[in-house]
C-alpha cells in the first residue's frame, strides 16, 4: 500500500493571494466595526446617554382638586376628600409573574376582578400602564402600601373623591358627578380629562363643570431597572385646583326648610327682594347625591327640582295678576263688587263658585284680596279683554323663565287665550284651569310687589374664586312692572290685611303682627284631582327684605291650613335663628 501524504496549501498556486483576501476582509471588518463603536461611544455618547436617562423616568398626570360649593357664610357644602389612584405596568415580567401580581390586586380591591387580568396580559406593548382602580381611600389600600415589594409594577398616586356634607339638602341645587361617558370623549378631550375621570352629571355640578374641574398637572419620576424610586420626584407643572363656588343660599336656612316639609311633597323659596340672591331653595322629595339609589323618607329617590322647574296651577297667588288688571284699566280700588257665592258667566250654563259659597257680599279690591274672593275676579274676567290679561301676566313674570342661574328652570305656561270660551277666562282669572307657574316665579313676582316694581333677576351662585365674596351687586331688571308706587301700595294693604286680621285667610297661621308679613294663600285642584297648597309673601311690611314660597302638594288642605303655619316657621327662623322670640299658638288652638 502506498501511503497518502497531503499537500500543504502553501504550495496551492492560489494559496498566497487567498491569504491576502482574507487577511483583507478581516482588517476591513475590523476598521467597519471599530468605527461603529467610536462612532456610537464617542460622536453618539451624548445622545445614547440622555436616551438611556430618559429610559429611567416616568412622567405621570397629577389630578386637581374639584372647587369646592359654600354657602354664603363659607359654610363648606362640598369638597373632596385625598384617594388614591392604583396603576400597573408589566413591564419586565413574565406572564406568570404579571398574573400572580395582578391576582394580589385582585384581592385588595374589591372592584377590580380577575376577569381584568387576562386583557392586560395580553396588552401590546408591554410597558402600556393599566389603571386598575381610582379613588380608593387609604385604608382599602393599606397592604398595598405597607408591602410594596409584593406589588412589582403596581404604583399609587394620589386623586380625589368628590365629598358632599349635606348630600340631600342641597341635592338638586348641586348635583352630583358621573364617570365621562364612551360617546363624550369630544367633549372632555386629552390632556385635561381621562376617559374614567369623574365629571358633572347634574345641577350646578354640571353647569359650571369647566370652572370646577381645574387643569392637572404633570410629575416626572426617576427609577431603575426594577422600578424603585431613585430621587424624588419632580413637578414639571403643578396641578391647578378648580374655583370654589360661593353660592347665596343659607345652610342653617336650607335645612331648616327642608326639616319642615319633612315628608311632604313641595317646595320652599326665600328671596332677597333687593338684590335676587336666593336664600332658601327647598325642594323634597330628594335624592342623595352620595348614593343615587338610596331611598329617603320610605320614597324613592326624588331628581325633580320642584321649586324651579315644577309647573303648578298658581291658584289664588294668581289674583294680584287681576287686582294689577283692574287698577291699570281705571277701576278704583274703591269700586265694589257683589259676592253672592256663584257666577255664571253670560251664555255659560255652568255656575262657577267662590271659595264661600253664602258669598262675601259687597267688596272692594283689597278686601277681595283678604277673603281671596274668587267672584270679584270672575266678574274682571268677563270686564276685560282677554289679551290684556295676558300681557299683564307677563309683565309680571309669568310664562317666562326669570332669568336665573339655576339650571333646567322651567318657563311655567300661560295659555292662548285668543279663541277661549268665557269658561276658561273665569278659570284663568283665579290661577286655574292651563295657567301654570313655578314657585320661583310666583316668589319673584311678589318680589315687585315688595321693591317698588321690578323683577329680579334670582340667583344662586354669589362669586367664583377663591377669594371670599366682598359684596354682590343686587340683579334687577330694567323695566319696572307695569304699576305705579300708589298702585303697588294698594295691592299690598289687601296682602296685609290677608295676615294680620281677622277673615283673612291665613289670618289662622297666628303669624304675630309685628313681624309685618304680608302674603296670599292659594288652595288648588291639580290636574290629578288632589289639592296643592300655596303661600306666598315678603316681610317686614314696612321695610321689605324677603320674598317667599311655600308650596305644598296633594296636601288637601287649604293654603292658610297647610302652607302658612309652614312659612311661619320659616320666617321665624330668618327673624329669630337663635330662637329669642316666644312660640306662637298653634293652628286650632
Amino acid at each position: 500500500m502506498i501511503p497518502f501524504r497531503s499537500r500543504p496549501l502553501s504550495s496551492n498556486p492560489g494559496y498566497s493571494r487567498n491569504r491576502r483576501a482574507l487577511i483583507l476582509l478581516g482588517i476591513l471588518g475590523f476598521l467597519v466595526v471599530s468605527g461603529q463603536m467610536l462612532y456610537l461611544t464617542v460622536i453618539q455618547s451624548e445622545q445614547y446617554q440622555e436616551r438611556a436617562q430618559r429610559n429611567l423616568l416616568s412622567h405621570f398626570r397629577l389630578d386637581s382638586p374639584r372647587g369646592n360649593f359654600l354657602d354664603r357664610n363659607g359654610n363648606v357644602l362640598a369638597t373632596n376628600r385625598r384617594s388614591y389612584s392604583v396603576t400597573f405596568s408589566p413591564w419586565g415580567q413574565n406572564n406568570e409573574e404579571a398574573t400572580r401580581v395582578l391576582q394580589a390586586v385582585a384581592q385588595v380591591l374589591p372592584d377590580f376582578t380577575e376577569d381584568n387580568i387576562e386583557e392586560i396580559i395580553n396588552t401590546r406593548p408591554r410597558w402600556t400602564r393599566h389603571t386598575l382602580a381610582r379613588r380608593v381611600s387609604q385604608s382599602e389600600l393599606l397592604p398595598i402600601i405597607e408591602r410594596p415589594g409584593a406589588f412589582p409594577g403596581v404604583r399609587l398616586s394620589t386623586d380625589h373623591t368628590r365629598e358632599y356634607h349635606h348630600p340631600t339638602d342641597f341635592a338638586h341645587l348641586i348635583g352630583y358627578l358621573g364617570r365621562i361617558q364612551p360617546d363624550e370623549v369630544e367633549t372632555y378631550t386629552r390632556p385635561r380629562y381621562l376617559l374614567d375621570d369623574h365629571v358633572g352629571r347634574a345641577g350646578l355640578e354640571r353647569a359650571l363643570q369647566d370652572r370646577l374641574a381645574g387643569y392637572p398637572g404633570r410629575e416626572r419620576q426617576r427609577r431603575d431597572a426594577r422600578q424603585r424610586l431613585l430621587d424624588d420626584p419632580e413637578i414639571i407643572e403643578a396641578a391647578r385646583p378648580g374655583e370654589n363656588v360661593w353660592l347665596t343660599l343659607d345652610l342653617n336656612l336650607q335645612k331648616k326648610a327642608m326639616e319642615l316639609i319633612g315628608d311632604k311633597t313641595g317646595s320652599i323659596v326665600v328671596l332677597d327682594v333687593h338684590t335676587g340672591e336666593l336664600v332658601v331653595l327647598a325642594s323634597r322629595p330628594t335624592f342623595d347625591a352620595t348614593n343615587l339609589s338610596r331611598h329617603l323618607d320610605g320614597r324613592e329617590p326624588g331628581f325633580f327640582h320642584r321649586a324651579v322647574r315644577g309647573r303648578f296651577p298658581p291658584g289664588s297667588p294668581f289674583k294680584i295678576v287681576g287686582a294689577a288688571l283692574a287698577l291699570s284699566e281705571g277701576i278704583s280700588h274703591t269700586h265694589t263688587i257683589h259676592c253672592g257665592g256663584s257666577f255664571q258667566p253670560s251664555g255659560w250654563n255652568r255656575t262657577f263658585y267662590c271659595n264661600v259659597r253664602t258669598g262675601h257680599g259687597p267688596l272692594n279690591l283689597a278686601d277681595s284680596i283678604k277673603w281671596s274672593c274668587n267672584v270679584y275676579y270672575y266678574q274682571i274676567s268677563q270686564d276685560i279683554p282677554p289679551d290684556r290679561w295676558l300681557e299683564m301676566a307677563r309683565q309680571l313674570g309669568f310664562g317666562a323663565t326669570t332669568g336665573s342661574d339655576i339650571p333646567g328652570e322651567s318657563p311655567g305656561g300661560l295659555p292662548d287665550l285668543t279663541s277661549s270660551m268665557a269658561g276658561e277666562r273665569v278659570n284663568f282669572s283665579i290661577g286655574q284651569g292651563s295657567i301654570l307657574a313655578t314657585p320661583l316665579q310666583v316668589a319673584n313676582t311678589f318680589a315687585a310687589l315688595a321693591n317698588g316694581g321690578y323683577l329680579t333677576v334670582p340667583h344662586v351662585v354669589r362669586h367664583i374664586g377663591h377669594e371670599s365674596p366682598a359684596s354682590t351687586s343686587p340683579r334687577l331688571r330694567d323695566e319696572r312692572i307695569p304699576l305705579t308706587r300708589e298702585q303697588i301700595g294698594i295691592i299690598n294693604s289687601g296682602l296685609h290685611k290677608v295676615v294680620n286680621e281677622p277673615g283673612g285667610t291665613a289670618w289662622r297661621a297666628q303669624i304675630p303682627a309685628d313681624w309685618g308679613v304680608v302674603g296670599k294663600t292659594g288652595t288648588v285642584e291639580n290636574s290629578s284631582g288632589g289639592t296643592d297648597a300655596w303661600f306666598t309673601g315678603f316681610f317686614p311690611y314696612g321695610a321689605p327684605r324677603y320674598a317667599f314660597v311655600v308650596q305644598l302638594e296633594e296636601i288637601d288642605q287649604h293654603g292658610g291650613e297647610a302652607a302658612a303655619p309652614i312659612a311661619r316657621e320659616m320666617i321665624r327662623e330668618i327673624l329669630f335663628p337663635n330662637g329669642e322670640t316666644e312660640d306662637v299658638v298653634e293652628v286650632g288652638q
